[in-house]
């Protein structure tokens, strides 16, 4: 029982990462959301909040600060459109998060090309 729950939790998340990165493609038209990724989706047990993990490429300053804004105005047009797609009694509640992991291995990317060839 507990397996295909957990089954059901990863189809609903999938299906939820997929809808929000085609609205987020497609329908939303706000310069601050260009190259925006949606990297996961994370449902809580009871299926009541979502966390979206986003992330945008890096070097711009002050981006995830704005993103996350933009995120936020929109966040009532996501979940009616999610509603309108999306077969479950309650929508979860969308919380934006910004995803550190793309920036920590462009760093390590860099750190890595800074070190010394090796001498052979």
């Amino acid at each position: 029982m507990a397996r295909t729950r957990q089954i059901s939790k990863q189809r609903i998340q999938q299906g939820v990462h997929q809808i929000l990165a085609d609205l987020l493609r497609l329908e939303l038209r706000d310069e601050r959301l260009n190259f925006v990724t949606i990297t996961s989706v994370e449902l809580d047990p009871a299926l009541n909040t979502a966390d979206v993990w986003v992330c945008a490429p890096a070097g711009k300053a002050n981006l995830q600060s704005k993103v996350l804004a933009a995120l936020t105005e929109a966040n009532p047009f996501l979940r009616r459109e999610l509603a309108a797609r999306v077969r479950l009694r309650r929508i979860p509640t969308l919380r934006f998060r910004w995803d550190p992991a793309p920036d920590h291995a462009a760093h390590m990317e860099d750190l890595i090309a800074s070190l010394p060839a090796p001498h052979i």
